[in-house]
């Protein structure tokens, strides 16, 4: 293998397949990640579909590619992907002498073609949300699955590097590939970006006590736990509130569960909001909630966010979120136990000092271990290895 040498300006092409949204866990990975890269040099053109306009600063251009998701509509979401897909791989062909390197999303790179002349990483972030939102026996299930599948095998095979956010994802991944190809596959975890959020330590004394959901309303995010958890924790405890971050196709069915308190001022769906906004709020916040499911391959981006924003928490205990129960950060309960959600949430509210001392707790931890300045230093060297042994 010949080593070239390192450009003077690194520029790399971004992309992803999916559409991003703002509210979802996928657009602040990728909006930090893509402003930290900047900060190190690197000039970056993004190129993935936005409804709207992206708040993500970087020098190299923005291309809508197109892509946009009903899932709900597996015909519709069928064709967008295709002709996204298409759109990238023709952008990309003509354009590949103008990047030194190519950094995509889950299984988008598994459409170029072999031996494919510029270095590319591709970063797995968990399950592609198509595959937990289409399932069933359907012709066209099955068609869109064997797209996915064959599409990341691919993208496995030929990737100069393997980027996975969680063990349990490079676990994952070892089983789809030959062992040839194991040594390109390595871990670095999702961060938390600690300029974001200011812990006031003066909320532990306010009199009452906000319980906050911030993510996408979609089934692997459980938030059909939500309403049954909660309903018998705000009738017992007048004086905590809850606060609903995000939007997604199961919103309107938690807003149902919840329907008691529409109009009040004890329960707040705030929709799609602005990271800034979202920031502020889980800031002024006490208690985190996060009822995923089990099979999320990694711990759910919020639960960093909540240890960021100085919260204690109770969420799912699936695997990447040992460490809430090893440093007393927050309350691991079986995935889907309503009943153990609501007897963490008790314990949280019958003991405001145990609320603070974890929340205070979370966010020193934060500052140590969860920074994403340590994160995209580590990705930073990823791509500059990956150009030195090209």
């Amino acid at each position: 293998m010949t080593s070239v040498m390192i450009p003077a300006v690194m520029k790399i092409l971004f992309t992803t397949i999916d559409p991003v949204e703002i509210g979802r866990g996928h657009y602040t990975h990728i909006k930090e990640l893509v402003e930290g890269l900047e900060k190190r040099g690197i000039e970056v053109t993004i190129l993935f579909g936005f409804d709207g306009k992206p708040e993500i600063k970087s020098s190299g251009p923005f291309i809508d590619t197109g892509a946009r998701l009903t899932r709900n509509n597996l015909i519709k979401d069928l064709i967008n992907q295709y002709s996204t897909m298409f759109f990238i791989r023709k952008y990309i062909e003509q354009h590949k002498n103008n990047f030194s390197l190519i950094y995509g999303r889950d299984w988008i790179l598994g459409t170029l073609g072999n031996n494919f002349p510029i270095p590319t990483i591709s970063e797995f972030n968990g399950v592609p949300s198509q595959l937990r939102t289409y399932k069933g026996d359907g012709l066209l299930n099955k068609l869109y699955m064997k797209l996915l599948i064959e599409r990341e095998n691919k993208a496995l095979v030929n990737s100069s590097r393997i980027i996975c956010v969680s063990d349990s994802i490079l676990n994952n991944l070892k089983h789809k590939v030959s062992p040839d190809h194991h040594s390109k596959l390595q871990v670095i975890d999702n961060g938390v970006n600690l300029d974001s959020y200011v812990l006031d330590e003066s909320k532990f004394k306010e009199q009452r006590i906000i319980i906050v959901f911030i993510g996408s309303f979609t089934h692997w995010h459980g938030v059909e736990f939500i309403a049954p958890t909660m309903l018998p924790i705000l009738d017992k405890y007048k004086h905590v509130d809850l606060l609903l971050i995000g939007s997604g196709p199961y919103l309107e069915r938690v807003k149902s569960g919840l329907a008691i308190y529409k109009n009040t001022p004890r329960v707040q769906f705030t929709g799609r909001i602005s990271m800034k906004e979202a920031a502020e709020k889980l800031s002024r916040c006490h208690i985190g909630f996060s009822p995923h499911k089990i099979g999320v391959l990694g711990a759910p981006l919020k639960i960093l966010e909540y240890c960021g924003a100085g919260l204690t928490q109770v969420t799912s205990g699936i695997e990447g979120t040992e460490f809430l129960d090893e440093h007393n950060l927050g309350s691991l309960v079986e995935p889907g136990n309503v009943k153990g959600y609501q007897f963490a949430l008790e314990k949280l509210l019958n003991n405001r000092h145990l609320i603070a001392e974890r929340g205070i707790r979370a966010r020193l931890y934060a500052e140590r271990y969860l920074s994403w300045d340590n994160t995209v230093d580590k990705v930073f060297h990823v791509c500059r290895d990956v150009l030195k042994n090209a």
